[in-house]
């Protein structure tokens, strides 16, 4: 019989992590690689949606793998917290590659706002600060920049969310499907 384990995902900037811990939080297994930020333009940083999902399976599998007499009995995930990805509700399939929580494509949308004197209204509303680091910025850009997004969004078929969300969409489907 197989023993509860906890699998960990560290979905960071620069590298795919996966490690296994037993109950005692001692660590049973690990995996890890780096993976490739892209920056199509002065201040853009982008990382590929699929390839971090592919990261995500083959290295948790791998994980599994090295210790087979253990079963992951929950799943936790760490990560980049603003980076935001946008994916098609249907298919799950990324709509463009994810923007990166240090991307500055959104600091003119947010120096707008602020110059037009909204800065105070948005962090009493949301507690944060008018700054491109936060996701809506970007998602801004993925409604005004990305051809078709808009209309598919009003549709109710886009999804947005920060990359873990984008992954727990992902593994809840996943499941779902294999338990079909």
């Amino acid at each position: 019989m197989s023993r509860p384990a906890i699998l960990a995902i560290d979905q960071g900037t620069t590298s795919t992590r996966a490690m296994l811990f037993d109950p005692g939080d001692r660590p049973l297994a690990s995996a890890q690689v780096a993976h490739r930020q892209t920056f199509p333009h002065n201040g853009w940083a982008e990382h590929h949606p699929e390839k971090t999902w592919a990261n995500i399976i083959h290295f948790s599998r791998d994980v599994i793998d090295q210790r087979r007499e253990v079963a992951a009995a929950a799943i936790g995930i760490a990560n980049q917290h603003e980076t935001t990805v946008s994916w098609d509700r249907q298919t799950g399939g990324a709509i463009h590659n994810a923007i990166v929580w240090q991307d500055r494509r959104g600091s003119a949308l947010c120096a707008s706002l602020r110059a037009a004197g909204h800065a105070p209204l948005i962090g009493e509303r949301t507690g944060l600060l008018l700054y491109s680091y936060f996701r809506t910025s970007k998602l801004h850009w993925f409604l005004d920049s990305v051809p078709g997004v808009c209309e598919r969004t009003r549709a109710g078929k886009i999804a947005f969310g920060t990359i873990e969300r984008f992954l727990l969409w992902r593994l809840a489907r996943a499941a779902f499907m294999q338990a079909m």
